[in-house]
Protein backbone atom coordinates (compact mmCIF):
# COMPACT_ATOMS: atom_id res chain seq x y z
CA UNK A 1 0.00 0.00 0.00
CA UNK A 2 1.26 3.62 -0.68
CA UNK A 3 1.53 5.75 1.97
CA UNK A 4 -1.06 8.93 1.36
CA UNK A 5 -0.71 12.45 2.84
CA UNK A 6 -2.89 13.56 5.07
CA UNK A 7 -4.46 16.53 4.23
CA UNK A 8 -6.13 19.60 6.54
CA UNK A 9 -8.53 22.54 5.83
CA UNK A 10 -9.91 24.49 8.01
CA UNK A 11 -13.92 25.62 8.41
CA UNK A 12 -14.67 28.97 9.32
CA UNK A 13 -17.21 28.75 12.09
CA UNK A 14 -16.35 31.78 14.43
CA UNK A 15 -18.72 34.37 12.96
CA UNK A 16 -21.77 32.21 12.61
CA UNK A 17 -21.68 31.09 16.29
CA UNK A 18 -21.05 34.92 17.24
CA UNK A 19 -24.25 35.44 15.65
CA UNK A 20 -25.92 32.98 17.65
CA UNK A 21 -24.85 34.04 20.70
CA UNK A 22 -25.06 37.72 20.51
CA UNK A 23 -26.58 39.14 23.23
CA UNK A 24 -26.39 35.95 25.79
CA UNK A 25 -23.76 35.45 28.77
CA UNK A 26 -22.72 33.09 31.15
CA UNK A 27 -23.82 29.40 30.71
CA UNK A 28 -26.51 29.87 27.97
CA UNK A 29 -24.13 31.92 25.65
CA UNK A 30 -21.77 28.49 25.74
CA UNK A 31 -24.45 26.41 25.32
CA UNK A 32 -25.95 28.49 22.06
CA UNK A 33 -22.12 28.34 20.83
CA UNK A 34 -22.01 24.66 21.29
CA UNK A 35 -25.41 24.02 19.60
CA UNK A 36 -23.96 26.20 16.64
CA UNK A 37 -20.95 24.73 15.98
CA UNK A 38 -22.79 21.25 16.38
CA UNK A 39 -25.77 22.00 13.60
CA UNK A 40 -22.25 23.50 11.65
CA UNK A 41 -20.45 20.11 11.90
CA UNK A 42 -23.17 18.26 11.17
CA UNK A 43 -24.17 20.20 8.50
CA UNK A 44 -20.33 19.88 6.92
CA UNK A 45 -20.21 16.00 7.44
CA UNK A 46 -23.26 15.35 4.88
CA UNK A 47 -20.89 16.72 2.30
CA UNK A 48 -17.81 14.23 3.80
CA UNK A 49 -16.63 11.22 0.98
CA UNK A 50 -15.75 8.31 3.38
CA UNK A 51 -12.04 8.89 3.16
CA UNK A 52 -12.53 12.61 5.03
CA UNK A 53 -13.43 13.74 8.53
CA UNK A 54 -14.59 16.75 10.75
CA UNK A 55 -13.10 17.51 14.27
CA UNK A 56 -13.20 20.02 16.30
CA UNK A 57 -9.30 21.31 17.37
CA UNK A 58 -9.07 24.78 19.85
CA UNK A 59 -12.91 25.08 19.19
CA UNK A 60 -12.25 25.45 15.42
CA UNK A 61 -13.38 22.80 13.15
CA UNK A 62 -11.15 21.29 10.27
CA UNK A 63 -11.32 18.48 7.82
CA UNK A 64 -8.90 15.97 7.49
CA UNK A 65 -8.87 12.11 5.52
CA UNK A 66 -6.58 11.45 2.77
CA UNK A 67 -6.89 12.00 -0.90
CA UNK A 68 -8.17 8.45 -2.46
CA UNK A 69 -9.54 7.67 -5.76
CA UNK A 70 -10.10 11.41 -6.80
CA UNK A 71 -11.84 12.02 -3.30
CA UNK A 72 -9.30 14.33 -2.67
CA UNK A 73 -9.36 17.91 -0.63
CA UNK A 74 -8.81 20.39 -3.64
CA UNK A 75 -10.55 18.73 -6.00
CA UNK A 76 -13.74 17.28 -4.70
CA UNK A 77 -14.31 17.79 -0.78
CA UNK A 78 -13.66 21.75 -0.76
CA UNK A 79 -15.98 22.24 -3.83
CA UNK A 80 -18.24 20.45 -2.54
CA UNK A 81 -18.85 22.03 0.71
CA UNK A 82 -18.46 25.47 -1.10
CA UNK A 83 -21.70 24.61 -3.09
CA UNK A 84 -23.63 24.69 0.09
CA UNK A 85 -21.88 27.52 0.67
CA UNK A 86 -19.44 26.25 3.27
CA UNK A 87 -16.37 27.40 2.50
CA UNK A 88 -13.12 25.84 3.67
CA UNK A 89 -9.23 27.10 4.13
CA UNK A 90 -6.24 25.24 3.36
CA UNK A 91 -4.56 26.75 5.68
CA UNK A 92 -3.14 24.23 7.88
CA UNK A 93 0.52 24.65 9.31
CA UNK A 94 2.48 21.78 10.44
CA UNK A 95 2.04 22.05 14.21
CA UNK A 96 -1.73 21.79 13.71
CA UNK A 97 -1.64 19.24 11.32
CA UNK A 98 0.56 16.78 13.35
CA UNK A 99 -2.15 17.85 16.46
CA UNK A 100 -5.27 16.80 14.11
CA UNK A 101 -3.35 14.05 12.89
CA UNK A 102 -2.68 12.46 16.43
CA UNK A 103 -5.90 12.98 16.96
CA UNK A 104 -7.70 10.87 15.09
CA UNK A 105 -4.78 8.12 13.93
CA UNK A 106 -3.62 5.66 16.63
CA UNK A 107 0.16 5.51 17.30
CA UNK A 108 0.39 1.99 15.64
CA UNK A 109 -1.43 0.01 13.65
CA UNK A 110 -4.30 -1.68 14.42
CA UNK A 111 -4.74 -4.65 16.57
CA UNK A 112 -7.99 -6.98 17.03
CA UNK A 113 -9.32 -4.38 19.90
CA UNK A 114 -9.28 -1.53 18.74
CA UNK A 115 -12.03 0.66 16.96
CA UNK A 116 -11.79 3.90 15.64
CA UNK A 117 -14.64 6.41 13.66
CA UNK A 118 -11.69 6.98 11.25
CA UNK A 119 -11.16 2.85 10.19
CA UNK A 120 -11.27 4.06 6.71
CA UNK A 121 -9.17 6.15 5.76
CA UNK A 122 -6.72 5.40 8.27
CA UNK A 123 -6.50 1.72 6.95
CA UNK A 124 -7.91 1.24 3.56
CA UNK A 125 -8.39 -2.14 2.63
Amino acid sequence: MTEQTVQAAFIPTARQCEQAVKGLTGDERTDAWDAEFDRIRERVDAYMPSNYVTIEHTRSLFVIGRDNAGWTLDGYVLPRLASGCVFGQVECDQSTLAALTAKVMPSGPPDDNYSSPYWGWLYPA
